[in-house]
């Protein structure tokens, strides 16, 4: 069909003829040639974001021990206030069924969106951890509930030692 289009389009203006026209096997090789130009964008794209969420990370830990170092005093004072631990509550009233997990992070504003809120039993002020892997990550604060969703701030001070930042699909837990 494009070809008869473009046959027309060249009658019409007498600009070109039939056989200007590139032999299939040539328009065939250039949309070779695009597709492989489309795939090597889309794997570009995907290192750029890996990349991205490493030099977010970097970022949080250079806030880190920027606020560190405003706060280091000229004589010695008492120890910093420990960072955000789990507090030792009763467990969540959970659907067991339900596993809570991390909606959305914010890698701007550190906070992230729980899928579980003020139905599951979260409060305000309420104190948990991000793993992945089983592995604690980060701690977090809620900050935040409506009825089946929080939001969490993160314990910047719990990033820095674990070198890895919650992403969706975290798992999350409450003590």
């Amino acid at each position: 069909m494009f070809r008869r289009l473009l046959i027309l389009s060249c009658s019409v203006s007498c600009a070109l003829h039939a056989a200007d026209l590139p032999p299939p096997a040539i328009m065939a090789a250039e949309i070779q040639e695009l597709k492989s130009v489309v795939q090597s964008l889309r794997e570009d794209k995907l290192r750029l974001e890996a990349q991205n969420q490493q030099l977010t990370l970097e970022l949080v830990n250079l806030g880190r021990q920027l606020r560190a170092l405003q706060n280091t005093p000229a004589a010695p004072q008492p120890a910093p206030p420990a960072p955000l631990v789990p507090q030792q509550d009763p467990p969540v009233a959970l659907v067991a069924s339900n596993q809570l997990l991390v909606l959305y992070v914010n890698p701007t504003w550190h906070y992230l969106l729980i899928n579980a809120g003020s139905n599951q039993g979260l409060q305000t002020g309420k104190t948990g951890s991000v793993l992945r892997n089983g592995e604690i990550i980060a701690g977090i604060r809620i900050t935040d509930t409506k009825a089946n969703q929080a939001t969490a701030e993160l314990d910047l001070n719990s990033l820095g030692e674990r070198g890895v930042y919650p992403r969706k699909d975290d798992e999350v837990r409450f003590p």
